[in-house]
């Protein structure tokens, strides 16, 4: 069976900041530059098929854990390879502080960027998955390719660019003219501009922190061998585990702000949903980024205050029972009080 990963918890867009890299080869396909670890590098690529089907118009690049095939500028590929160097950093500080059982991974992981959506689209369809703008990226273990297309081209944020666009346009023409009518209007509209670029950039992090880390993330785990897509593991602890490292440090502000404002009387039935109803975490169900959100909080707690028993929990994922009675026997009983103490450490580290 494929492992399909797609996590559709957030739809919106992206522009990042970087590491070491280098490209491997040009557009047709001649030697160029490459990094100190190249030659040590032998493993086969599921890209140098990809390579020669997608043509020439897609680049080669690599870091030292992550090799890219693109067809978007050199600059966006390198933002996007210093994302996924910053996540793997991540995965490794969390495997050290749990002492998880783990390997290198085998060659460099391998990423797919399309500069468009049509060819993302073509291709994810290709490869058996669901696309549309608000599925904005994929992990399949399968494969092991990570692919995402460029997010800055997507509809959402072309939207809110020209809203910007259109909103400094008219602050200039106030400015311009002189009359005091338009002097007066002038601080308005520049507040304006102000809103607009915060929502574009505030856009531009949710997807960052919650598409494009979390699958990278996926891949990580997945090449590292600490948690596989496909292994059987529970829903709940695949996703809450992927959502640790969507943030460079610290708790993940998104989802801890999405956890904060599910009712408290609600938060113990959620928490028993969450963990034994997979359903509960599936693409585009009703109230998906609170259950996610509760996917994240129950496993930040237990990293921080049950890393051993998470840490067993996660080399040896339960099979063939109930996953909130498996649940129980590893954490104790998923009660009020227990939901309680996972609220009373989120609340301690509110900003």
């Amino acid at each position: 069976m494929r492992a399909r990963f797609a996590c559709h918890a957030c739809a919106v867009l992206l522009m990042f900041p970087l590491v070491g890299w280098s490209q491997s080869r040009d557009a047709s396909g001649e030697a160029n530059r490459r990094d100190h670890t190249a030659s040590s590098q032998v493993v086969e690529s599921p890209l140098d098929a990809l390579s020669a089907a997608l043509g020439g118009s897609f680049r080669r690049y690599h870091t030292e854990h992550f090799e890219i095939l693109s067809d978007c500028d050199a600059g966006t590929v390198r933002r996007v390879l210093d994302l996924a160097e910053d996540t793997f950093r991540g995965v490794s500080r969390f495997i050290a502080r749990l002492e998880l059982p783990h390997r290198p991974p085998a060659g460099r992981m391998p990423m797919l960027l399309f500069e468009r959506y049509k060819g993302y689209e073509r291709h994810a369809r290709q490869a058996g998955f669901p696309a549309s703008e608000a599925v904005p990226g994929y992990f399949d273990e399968t494969t092991g390719i990570c692919a995402l297309f460029n997010f800055a081209n997507s509809t959402a944020i072309r939207t809110q660019r020209d809203e910007l666009w259109r909103r400094e346009r008219e602050q200039k023409s106030l400015q311009r003219s002189g009359s005091n009518a338009n002097a007066a209007a002038a601080a308005p509209a520049q507040d304006d501009v102000k809103s607009a670029q915060r929502a574009l950039d505030a856009t531009q992090q949710a997807v960052i922190a919650t598409v494009v880390r979390h699958e990278i993330a996926h891949q990580v785990l997945a090449a590292t061998g600490v948690q596989s897509t496909s292994s059987g593991a529970a829903r709940w602890l695949i996703e809450g585990t992927a959502m640790q490292f969507e943030n460079a440090d610290g708790p993940n502000a998104f989802r801890l702000a999405d956890a904060l404002a599910i009712p408290p009387d609600d938060r113990p039935a959620h928490a028993r949903r969450v963990v034994g109803d997979p359903r509960e975490l599936a693409p585009g169900t009703a109230g998906a980024s609170a259950a996610y959100a509760m996917a994240w909080a129950l496993v930040y707690y237990l990293a921080e205050t049950q890393p051993r028993a998470l840490a067993s929990y996660l080399s040896t994922p339960p099979a063939g029972v109930n996953e909130l009675d498996a649940f129980e026997r590893r954490f104790g009983e998923l009660d009020a009080a227990f939901v309680r103490q996972v609220y009373t450490h989120l609340e301690a580290t509110r900003p």
